[in-house]
């Protein structure tokens, strides 16, 4: 076998592995608090160490991960994100460990006269 064939071998056989690797299982969930806030709970594998890191958009197709609006320890699994305008929705990409990465919203509608109003779709 040549050098350069034994090199492209070995290139593969380590860069195919790490293009396999399923997704891990990460269920989070956004409530708006009493105060105008959210509150964000999530689950995760035991594997996955690290921070989280949330960044907010009023947009769910436009949220850059540039500046979090809030970091927390994997293994918190919760936190709070005091917003500015507690009229408007926000979107929220989280960022587990810098790898996995999952997006919420509060689905709970305030509509004055309506009660329990849910938005039954998904981000």
């Amino acid at each position: 076998m040549t050098y350069k064939s034994l090199l492209s071998c070995l290139t593969l056989v380590l860069v195919l592995p790490s293009c396999t690797g399923d997704s891990p299982n990460i269920v989070a969930v956004c409530e708006g608090n009493n105060v105008g806030n959210y509150d964000i709970k999530w689950e995760t594998p035991s594997r996955i160490k690290g921070k989280v890191k949330v960044y907010a958009s009023a947009n769910p197709d436009l949220i850059l991960p540039r500046n979090p609006v809030a970091i927390a320890d994997v293994s918190d699994q919760r936190l709070t994100i005091v917003v500015n305008n507690p009229t408007r929705r926000y979107y929220y990409l989280m960022v587990f460990d810098n790898r996995y990465r999952t997006k919420i919203a509060d689905r709970k509608f305030d509509v004055p006269g309506i009660q329990n109003l849910y938005d039954m779709g998904g981000v």
